[in-house]
């Protein structure tokens, strides 16, 4: 699955990251390392969604798939 995380304050929720994870928790995990930030700091400047960019199977060029290992 793909998801994405916004700035609460968007009012347009733009993406600004998405990922390929197999849950939501997962990808808020790679988030939070991405920005280093603590997960409970993250969620309170972003929020994190499926990914649909109009379908559900659309997916970004630019994505990123999170590696388990």
């Amino acid at each position: 699955m793909q998801y994405c995380f916004y700035s609460k304050n968007s009012s347009t929720q733009e993406p600004i990251g998405v990922v390929g994870a197999p849950t939501r928790e997962e990808a808020i995990r790679y988030f939070s390392l991405n920005k280093m930030l603590s997960i409970s700091d993250f969620l309170t400047i972003f929020e994190v969604k499926l990914y649909s960019n109009g379908t559900t199977e659309s997916i970004a060029e630019n994505s990123k798939q999170l590696l388990k290992g």
